[in-house]
């Protein structure tokens, strides 16, 4: 990851460490990693100046690629717990701390009267002996990590020590307060102002937690991205069978399925296979397809054109055929880039599904069924009804019941 430059006044600087970061923004778009797909690691304080890496004996060397962690005693038993949030599955991980110890702890819980009432900024000194080593120091914050925020009840761990010889709160407006000789194993309560903390016994957790077992999903070959609002779809040209460049028009009756196949691309076969054995179906719900086959995309007059056209032949395809351009990938790579937010190269088959106001209403990557097919074709049939009668400019496709609190955009 790019540093930020030393200096404002840097130029070169700047425009080095906005290139990298143009380079880190297009990496997590095209679905790479941001942590370089590295495991999840723990430091152990060994009391000294160094921390020892014990990432796979504590078990927390995930391989997800974790974001935020945050820590609280999740079940009273005076062990601090985890939360971690992950940008891949599990989304949302808890790890128990179950770790067999005889070391002592406190935990203090503020509340602010002069200053604010969550006490933030306040700091906690804890002194274990008279003139003994460092206290223990923990300031409240109101963010203690990258989007994350840990519980507001401040932890100690107090190692051997089987009792406190002070508690020093410095709260936020400079008021200062000492409490001496606090028993340990315990949870505190500290009101600005009050003369004594008062201990608080929590509650029993009566549910017991049992450790799933996380089963990943099954990989799906197809996606259907059905748009809540349709969008315009830009000028498409392609190559017709006799070469010539052609524009996409719409006629305003009925949906147009632009299909993207490849002869070497046996999931395509079956999907365009498919579509001529419901052929009838097809036509009776006003569905033009339009099959662009991406084999020469600089050559459509050489062997992968008669490659394409043999095999349309053998299929008996009676729906239109013509020819992709660079062009006209590149602009359906941009609205895929646009939708999804991943800068992925289009994959085959890939389909287009435009209704009659040539506005792109669906994507599907992977094949799409003949029964998929016709029933967005009715649903938008009858959302362009609806926007007839009611005056709408753009209806939407929307899988959801309910009222929009914002319009979606892209």
């Amino acid at each position: 990851m790019s540093h930020s430059p030393l200096e404002n006044n840097s130029e070169s600087g700047k425009a080095e460490y906005e290139r990298h970061w143009s380079a880190l923004v297009r990496l997590i778009r095209e679905g790479r990693s941001l942590s370089g797909r590295e495991r999840n690691c723990c430091f152990l304080n060994t009391g000294g100046k160094r921390f020892a890496d014990v990432s796979a004996t504590s078990g927390f060397d995930f391989a997800e690629d974790a974001r935020a962690v945050m820590t609280t005693d999740w079940d009273f038993d005076g062990r601090l717990d985890m939360w971690l949030v992950n940008i891949t599955a599990p989304r949302v991980r808890f790890l128990r701390n179950r770790l067999a110890t005889s070391n002592h702890y406190v935990f203090v819980r503020l509340t602010g009267r002069q200053c604010n009432r969550d006490a933030i900024g306040a700091r906690v000194e804890v002194e274990l002996a008279e003139g003994g080593e460092q206290p223990l120091v923990k300031t409240l914050r109101a963010g203690d990590g990258y989007v994350s925020q840990s519980s507001k009840t401040l932890h100690f761990g107090l190692g051997d020590a089987t009792s406190i010889h002070r508690l020093t709160v410095r709260w936020p407006d400079g008021d200062v307060q000492q409490f001496d000789d606090l028993p340990v194993d315990a949870y505190y309560r500290i009101v600005q102002g009050d003369d004594a903390p008062v201990r608080w016994t929590p509650p029993a957790r009566p549910t017991r937690l049992v450790p799933s077992d996380l089963q990943p999903l099954p990989r799906e070959d197809k996606v259907r991205l059905a748009l809540a609002k349709k969008i315009p779809m830009p000028t498409l040209k392609y190559k017709d069978e006799q070469g010539r460049m052609v524009a996409l028009t719409h006629d305003g009756k009925g949906a147009t399925l632009i299909n993207l196949w490849a002869t070497w691309c046996l999931p395509c076969l079956e999907e365009l296979k498919e579509f001529a054995e419901h052929e009838e179906a097809i036509r009776n719900s006003s569905v033009r397809i339009i099959a662009l086959n991406v084999d020469g995309l600089r050559d459509t007059s050489g062997p992968a054109h008669d490659a394409a056209e043999k095999m349309l032949d053998q299929l008996a395809f009676p729906f239109e055929r013509g020819y992709a351009t660079d062009a006209l990938i590149s602009k359906l790579e941009f609205i895929q880039l646009q939708l999804s937010r991943r800068g992925q190269s289009l994959s085959l088959p890939t389909s287009f599904l435009v209704g009659p106001d040539g506005s792109l209403a669906a994507v599907f990557q992977g094949p799409v069924s003949a029964d998929r097919l016709l029933a967005d074709a009715k649903r938008l049939k009858a959302l362009e009804a609806a926007s007839r009668r009611v005056g709408t400019v753009s209806p939407e496709f929307s899988e959801f019941s309910g009222r929009w609190y914002e319009r979606p955009t892209y």
